[in-house]
């Protein structure tokens, strides 16, 4: 009789919790209704319990719902979600995090994205998203981390990206962006991770990024950059990782790159870079086995021997087979219309 007793108890608990669960709104089950019908739905790898009476209460695979019915969670994972971003997607305004990474999306990213004020993630990564980046994620104030990488977005870094103040990652690496890096990229003052790696971005690089007191990751690499570094780099202490390689960067290493003592990755190496290599490298002891990178340029020596012996310790390569790798430039190329493949980036 008391096994009885506890196995109705425990039926009637499940009831009470299943009693309490607050249905989606109309508006949002048809935004999820949306998604799934432009994105090929009836294939998708794992679409458990969706299309049955509501996303909340029938725990539809990939959605989280708060205790009021609102969906805030929306997150799938090489789902094979066949198809483009409705813009209805832009109805389900309590989403605080949007993940679909690695699941073959197609088409644009909706301007309608620009409505989810309460986001906190947002991550497009691994797709094959085409279109410019609309200019209305600059409406995302609450946005923490922003990853679009390996796609084929085009067109520039927008201006607006200036307003999310709350940003500490931003993710664009491997795509077809253009242009320059927007000077307002420096408000981004909790910015831990910036990495544009992998696009056809030009320009020089803003002093602005000297205000990312908090960066650990700069990766501007294998772009169409010019000019020198700015010495509002040296202000950068936090950093751990920084990569300007593969651009066309000219002029001399400055000196106040000695003073990111943090630095664990620097490289350098297949730019126009000149002149002598600043002593002050040597207090970059943090800098992994084989991560201080500053072959193929154009000139760069040290008449230092401790230099030319910390090199050798950090690059892995004597002086003489260093200076092998130097050109004799006489001008910088002009930049070329350049289209990176995924591969030859991971391979770099």
């Amino acid at each position: 009789m008391n096994r009885l007793k506890k196995v109705i108890l425990a039926f009637t608990c499940i009831l009470a919790i299943n009693s309490s669960l607050m249905a989606a709104s109309d508006t949002e089950r048809a935004a999820l209704v949306a998604l799934y019908n432009s994105t090929d739905g009836d294939n998708w790898i794992e679409n458990t319990n969706w299309m049955l009476d509501d996303p909340c209460i029938n725990s539809w695979h990939g959605v989280s719902c708060d205790d009021s019915g609102n969906v805030t969670r929306l997150v799938f994972y090489k789902n094979n979600l066949n198809g483009s971003l409705p813009p209805e997607i832009g109805d389900l305004v309590h989403l605080t995090m949007l993940h679909m990474y690695t699941c073959n999306l197609r088409g644009s990213i909706p301007s309608e994205i620009g409505n989810l004020t309460s986001l906190e993630h947002l991550l497009f990564f691994g797709n094959s998203l085409t279109g410019t980046i609309p200019p209305e994620l600059g409406n995302l104030i609450n946005l923490g981390y922003l990853h679009l990488s390996y796609n084929y977005l085009s067109g520039s870094i927008p201006t607006e990206f200036g307003n999310l103040t709350n940003l500490t990652g931003l993710y664009l690496f491997v795509n077809n962006l253009s242009g320059t890096i927007p000077s307002e990229i420096g408000n981004l003052v909790r910015l831990i991770g910036f990495n544009v790696g992998g696009n056809n971005l030009s320009g020089t690089i803003p002093p602005e990024l000297g205000n990312l007191a908090v960066i650990q990751e700069l990766a501007l690499d294998e772009n169409q950059f010019v000019g020198t570094i700015p010495v509002e780099i040296g202000s950068l202490l936090t950093i751990e990782t920084l990569k300007l390689d593969r651009n066309n960067f000219t002029g001399t290493i400055p000196s106040s790159i000695g003073d990111l003592i943090n630095l664990i990755k620097l490289y350098l190496n297949n730019n126009y870079f000149s002149g002598e290599i600043p002593s002050s490298i040597t207090q970059l002891e943090q800098l992994g086995e084989d991560e201080f990178k500053l072959n193929n340029n154009c000139e760069l020596y040290s008449n230092d021997e401790d230099v030319r012996v910390f090199m050798k310790s950090k690059s892995g390569s004597t002086y003489e087979e260093f200076l092998q790798t130097q050109a004799h430039c006489q001008a910088v190329p002009e930049a070329k219309n350049f289209n990176p493949s995924v591969i030859t980036y991971l391979l770099n």
